[in-house]
C-alpha cells in the first residue's frame, strides 16, 4: 500500500492549521487519514525537505515571509517550479495581493500548478476536492508503477524507475505541390540542441513526417506530448497545409486545431507553429494551451531553423518557455536575419 506524504509550505501558524484540517479531511475521505504532512515555514526549510524526502504532492504559500513583497513572490513560485521539474503535483494559496497579477499566474501555469486557492475567498470543498483527486492519481499511477515492477524485465523496471521525460512531439508536413522546405534539417538541429543539453535524460523527442489530418490526433493520443512543435506551410488565411491521402496539400483550418487542442488541454503545456502566417491558428489555440506560438508573416526556412535551435538550445538549459521563445527570437538576430519579430507567442489566461 502506498502512503502518501503531503509537503506543506506555510507561514501562518493559522492557515497551517486550516491547511492541515482540509488535507487530514482529504487523505480521510479516500482512506488515509494517518498519512504524513510534513509543516515547514520556510523557502530553506522547504528546499532541505525536497532534498531529504520524496513527495506525492506540494501544497506551498506563495508570499512566503521575508524582506520584501517581490522577494517573497519568488520564493513561492521557485518551489512550485522545483515540483515541476520533480513531476511532483502542487498547489499554491497565497493572501498576497500581488500574486493575483497574470505574471504570476503565467508562472504557475508553466510550472502546471494544479491550482491557486486566493486565502481572501477561499473555498474548502474546492480546495478538499482538488487535494483528493490529485492523490487518487498518484494511486493510480502508484499501481500501475507496481504491477509494471512486478512482471517486466529489468531494463522496463529501470526505465519505469528513472524515466518522466519531457515528450516533444515534432509534427512535419510537406506537401509534394508546395516549395520544397528543409524539415529534416530543423529536426536534426532540435535532435541535437536535446542531444547536447546538460540534462539530456529529461527530453524525449519524437516526429511524425508527412502528417496528415488523422495523424496529428493519433499522435497526440499516443504519445501524450507535453510540447507539440509543428513545421510546415501556412498562408495568410490562417490555414496550415497537411498532406492528404496523396501527398497533396490538404487545408487545416484554426477552428479544428483548436478543437483538438482542446481536447488535451491538461496534457499540453506549449504549441510552437513554425509555419508562415500561423499566428491566427496560434491565438486560437491559446484559448486552451497556456503558450502558444506562432508566425506574424512569412517566415524564411533560414528564420525558421534558427528560432528552433535557439528555442530549444534554451529549453535544454532548463529555461522557461517564455525565456525560451526569446532566445529563439534573438538566435535569428544573431544569424543576421531580419524576421526576428516575425515568431509572437500567446498565452492563455487563467
Amino acid at each position: 500500500m502506498i502512503f502518501f506524504k503531503v509537503l506543506l509550505v506555510e507561514d501562518d501558524s493559522d492557515w497551517q492549521d486550516i491547511l492541515e484540517g482540509k488535507i487530514r479531511t482529504a487523505l480521510s475521505n479516500i482512506g488515509h487519514p494517518k498519512d504524513i504532512i510534513q509543516i515547514v515555514r520556510t523557502f530553506d526549510e522547504a528546499s532541505k525537505a525536497f532534498r531529504d524526502s520524496d513527495w506525492h504532492l506540494l501544497i506551498t504559500d506563495i508570499g512566503l515571509g521575508d524582506s520584501s513583497i517581490a522577494r517573497r513572490q519568488k520564493l513561492g513560485i521557485h518551489l512550485v517550479e522545483l515540483a515541476y521539474s520533480r513531476q511532483i503535483p502542487a498547489i499554491a494559496v497565497s493572501g498576497t495581493p500581488v500574486v493575483n497579477t497574470q505574471d504570476v499566474r503565467d508562472l504557475l501555469m508553466e510550472y502546471k500548478a494544479y491550482d491557486f486557492f486566493s486565502k481572501r475567498d477561499f473555498d474548502s470543498k474546492k480546495f478538499i476536492n482538488k487535494v483528493q483527486n490529485i492523490l487518487h492519481n498518484e494511486l493510480q499511477k502508484s499501481s500501475n508503477h507496481n504491477e509494471i515492477l512486478n512482471s517486466s524485465t529489468v531494463d522496463d523496471k529501470q526505465f519505469v524507475i528513472t524515466a518522466n521525460p519531457l515528450k516533444i512531439l515534432f509534427l512535419a508536413s510537406d506537401p509534394t505541390d508546395t516549395a520544397r522546405l528543409r524539415l529534416g534539417e530543423e529536426l536534426r538541429e532540435i535532435q541535437q540542441r536535446l542531444q547536447l543539453a546538460k540534462q539530456r535524460g529529461r527530453f524525449l523527442l519524437e516526429q511524425r513526417l508527412s502528417v496528415r489530418p488523422g495523424d496529428i490526433s493519433q499522435a497526440l493520443l499516443d504519445i501524450e506530448p507535453h510540447i507539440v512543435h509543428f513545421s510546415g506551410h501556412g498562408i495568410n488565411t490562417g490555414e496550415l497545409y497537411v498532406e492528404n491521402e496523396l501527398g497533396k496539400i490538404q487545408p487545416l483550418k484554426p477552428d479544428a486545431l483548436a478543437s483538438l487542442f482542446e481536447l488535451v488541454e491538461d496534457q499540453v503545456n506549449c504549441v510552437v507553429l513554425n509555419a508562415c502566417y500561423s499566428q491566427t491558428q496560434a491565438e486560437a489555440i491559446a484559448k486552451y494551451i497556456p503558450f502558444v506560438i506562432g508566425m506574424n508573416h512569412l517566415i524564411g526556412d533560414q528564420a525558421a531553423i534558427a528560432f528552433s535551435v535557439g528555442f530549444y538550445k534554451a529549453l535544454g538549459a532548463n529555461r522557461s518557455i517564455e525565456k525560451a521563445y526569446k532566445f529563439g527570437c534573438t538566435e535569428i538576430q544573431l544569424h543576421g536575419i531580419a524576421e526576428n519579430l516575425t515568431p509572437v507567442i500567446y498565452k492563455k489566461t487563467i
